[in-house]
Formats: C-alpha cells, structure tokens, sequence
C-alpha cells in the first residue's frame, strides 16, 4: 500500500472516535498506523488518555504556541492545535497516517503539505463523518416543518445531551449542536463521506460485537483507506402474506459472505422473524454484462424569486446510487420531490443525470 495520510473530519459527537479505535484494531495486524495527535482546551473526557487521545493544555497556552510550529485555531468554543514536528515525525516513520481534525484546521494542515516536498509519496484521502446525509436532512425538514439546518440542529442537540459529560456546560452543547450544518457544509469537498447514524451517545451500539450500523461505518472506513472497493449485490425480497417488501442495493466486502451481508441487513431493517433468507434474491452486480452500474446524481434547487436569505439550503446534493438507468431516474426524481416539499422557499427542482460506470 502506497504511503497515505487519512485526514477525517465530523460534526462533535458524529462517532468519530469510536470508529477511529475500531478501525485501528482492525488495521493492527495488516499495517502500522500512526496517529497526529492534537492538542486541545477542552477538558478530558471519561476514558480518553492524555498525549493517545490529545494534549490537554489551556485555552492561553494554546494561543500562546510558536506560530512557526503549530497551526493553532479555535473550534467551536475551544482551542485547538497541531504540531508541525509532530507530524514530520510521524509521517517518516509510518506509511499510514491518521488525523481527526476540524475542517479548518485540515486546510492549513494540507496547505502546509504541499510546501513540503518530501511529503509528495504521501496520497492524501479526506473523509467527511457525517451524522445524516442531505436527503435524510430534507425529509426530517419536511416531516417537522422546518429547515434542513434546524432539523439537523435537533437531532445533533439529542445526541449531545446524551453523550455530554459533567464538563460539557449547555453552552458547549448548543455551540456544537449548533454549527453542525455549517461543519458539514465547510467538508462538501472532501473526496469521501461516511453517513453514520450511530453517535458517540450510542453506547451499547459500539460496545461488542458491534451494531450493525456501527459495523458498516468501520467497514467502510476500512475500504476507504485500504482501496478495498467492495462487491455490489441487490437484495430482492418480498412477503406476499403481510405485503412488505424490500429492494437494496448493499456492498459486500471482498471475502465476505454475501447472504451473511444479506441477512444482516435484512434484520436491520425489518423485525426479526418476519422473513426467511430463502426468500431474499441476490444478484451479482459485479459482472460486466448486467444493466446496473453506479451513476452520481446531482439534485438542486432553482428558487423563483429570492433566495431563502444567505443561501446556504441552494447547496447541491451529490449522491452515488447503484442500479439501472432507469431506477437512477426514479431515485433522483424522488430526490426532487423530497426537495421542493421541505421549504416553502423552493420553487422547483432541477435534476442533472451525470453516469460513470465504474468497474
């Protein structure tokens, strides 16, 4: 494996760190991994380590780093730095190279890279850990009433509560919860996103074994790093009894075992019991002569009229789906639809079809 740097970014309580651990372990035994640890204002949370998790130093002794060798910057309410020694140390000597930064500070940190030219060997990967992805945003708008940012806003604050430790004030909370969308909105450009439903406040889900959600992200996050692209397989089942039904295009890691893979969501999304794996159709999506490819849908707003205000819901939502030419139609028409409903600002919908088969 090429040496790589994998710079990820998330919203405060996105699950950012558990599936940083998990990943870990599982990489242990293939590859050494090495971490750029940051240092921060923030107090220590129960179970992180001094110097494995971050540098704990106060708000003015961060400000008061040498500006020649940390990039220094607030985030959120808290201050926050990186040590440029530290990462020329780390990235001599690993070939795989992990950071979990805020979005701004990412910048300046690749910025700072590409000064620096005996990091060239180094193909950088930025990932986005994001709670929900645009379009779940956009119906939970449209179920409550509201906008895209507050209905994020809500479900971030629930899981903050949740988490928070006797250190985190409700003014933390609110701060986080609050600058959420804008975070998401600062990672638009990263070349990779990972929607993870399953928060830092979820426990049990990220206790062992894993819930299957949290199972996902880490493999995910896994085949993202290691270039592992996965098997594509649809999962076709119905019950003519009870009239459920389900149609999904899941990955399956190369290796695994598909209708494991296919059971496992199937249990995900439907009650236990209430199907039989004989009844789930699987189909191989990986040979060349089959109608499904992967297609990018771009779906975005045109408002008659003025904007609502900065502008900031008009941003495009880019999805990767897998299936026929025709099913990529219906999901981005069903996009649409989600989109021109949650705002009342939003006059129609215009949708861009752009396919490229990938093998």
């Amino acid at each position: 494996m090429a040496k790589q740097l994998a710079l990820i970014s998330g919203p405060s309580g996105t699950g950012k760190g558990p599936a940083l651990d998990e990943v870990l372990k599982r990489l242990a035994s293939t590859i050494q991994v090495g971490r750029i640890v940051l240092y921060t204002s923030r107090p220590m949370r129960a179970g992180e380590i001094p110097d494995v998790t971050f540098h704990y130093l106060t708000a003015e002794q961060i400000k008061n780093l040498d500006p020649n060798r940390y990039i220094i910057g607030q985030v959120r309410l808290d201050w926050q730095a990186i040590d440029l020694e530290e990462v020329k140390t780390v990235l001599a000597n690993f070939d795989l190279v992990i950071v979990e930064v805020y979005p701004t500070l990412g910048q300046k940190l690749l910025e700072w890279l590409k000064l620096h030219q005996e990091f060239d060997s180094f193909e950088v990967k930025t990932i986005a850990m994001v709670p929900m992805s645009n379009e779940e945003m956009a119906v939970a708008a449209l179920i409550c009433g509201t906008t895209m940012e507050n209905a994020l806003y809500l479900t971030m604050r629930g899981k903050l509560e949740r988490r928070a430790s006797k250190s985190d004030t409700p003014e933390q909370i609110q701060s986080r919860a609050s600058l959420a969308y804008t975070e998401i909105q600062m990672m638009k450009d990263y070349q990779h996103h990972i929607v993870n439903h399953i928060g830092e406040d979820n426990k049990i889900g990220w206790s062992k074994p894993l819930c299957i959600e949290a199972d996902r992200v880490v493999q995910e996050l896994v085949s993202v790093i290691q270039h592992v692209e996965p098997n594509h397989y649809r999962i076709s089942w119905h019950d003519y009894e009870d009239g459920c039904s389900l149609n999904k295009i899941i990955e399956v890691k190369k290796g695994d075992d598909p209708e494991q893979a296919a059971e496992n969501h199937l249990r995900h999304y439907l009650k236990p019991n209430m199907y039989e794996l004989e009844a789930v159709t699987l189909i191989d999506l990986t040979k060349k002569d089959n109608p499904i490819k992967k297609w990018r849908i771009e779906v975005g707003p045109v408002f008659e009229g003025p904007g609502p205000g900065d502008g900031s819901d008009a941003s495009f939502d880019v999805v990767i789906f897998v299936g026929t030419k025709e099913e990529m139609k219906q999901k981005a028409e069903a996009m649409c639809l989600v989109y021109s409903g949650y705002n009342p600002d939003i006059g129609h919908c215009t949708t861009s079809y752009s396919a490229t088969i990938e093998d």
